[in-house]
């Protein structure tokens, strides 16, 4: 008998504060009501993560930077 895979997403102090930056980027560049649904797409996006995490695979070409 296999048992279901439980898996978290923790976000580390810099994801979160680049969420925030991203929210306010929002606000400011689209209104609040649009910045909450992008938002809440980045949550909606973790909890399909935690149900099913081997169809988003670990990348191992992202780099401090982005380059």
């Amino acid at each position: 008998m296999t048992l279901p895979t439980v898996v978290e997403v923790e976000l580390s102090t810099l994801a979160k504060e680049d969420l925030r930056r991203i929210y306010s980027y929002g606000v400011q560049s689209f209104g609040a009501e649009q910045a909450e649904q992008y938002f809440n797409a980045f949550f909606n996006m973790f909890d399909q993560i935690t149900q099913n995490p081997f169809l988003y695979p670990k990348s191992l070409t992202m780099r401090v930077g982005g380059n």
